[in-house]
């Protein structure tokens, strides 16, 4: 397989505290030593990043993924309802966060698990989600909500503001 040179980028990569503008070999992945007879990319002025993860995501078909994968997303966290995956990607789910389709109590939080979430849903009651963030805050896992309450939101149409005064909408605070 050839080696690919990226020249002049601006290697970002927090993980191992890098962060200047310097020159990259690749070879099947892997980062390898320069060698003669590189392919090279002129990459000045450009960053090179590990890839990035969305940590909320729902995608619903290839072309989702492809997007992701175009905007140099590598891993996504998807809300518990989507169920789409994609082998050019690495897809994780979030557990759901509430129990059945009232969502009045708290599920299980399975071992492993990443995340969990509301998926599309608000949650319904305070006292639910105080007791959601009780429960996950010692398992190290983090909650992620839709973030709307229902009970002021219900009849809006469109954000609160200006514009929705102005159009005689009913806004969403």
């Amino acid at each position: 397989m050839s080696t690919i040179r990226i020249q002049g980028a601006r290697i970002i990569d927090p993980k191992n505290k890098i962060d200047r503008v310097a020159d990259l070999s690749i070879r099947d992945g892997t980062i390898v030593a320069p060698e003669a007879g590189q392919t090279v990319i002129d990459a000045r002025g450009k960053w090179l990043c590990p890839g990035f993860i969305d940590v909320r995501s729902v995608p619903r078909s290839a072309a989702d993924f492809s997007l992701a994968l175009a905007a140099g997303i590598t891993t996504v966290c998807c809300s518990p309802e989507s169920k789409a995956t994609d082998a050019r990607v690495n897809v994780i789910h979030a557990a759901p966060l509430l129990r059945g389709a009232e969502g009045g109590e708290l599920g299980e939080i399975p071992e492993g698990t990443v995340a969990v979430s509301t998926g599309f849903a608000p949650v319904a009651r305070a006292g639910i989600f105080r007791r959601a963030l009780q429960y996950a805050k010692p398992l190290g896992v983090p909650v992620m909500v839709h973030a709307e309450v229902a009970s002021i939101s219900s009849n809006g149409v469109v954000a609160e503001g200006l514009t929705a005064t102005l159009l005689g909408l009913t806004g969403v605070p």
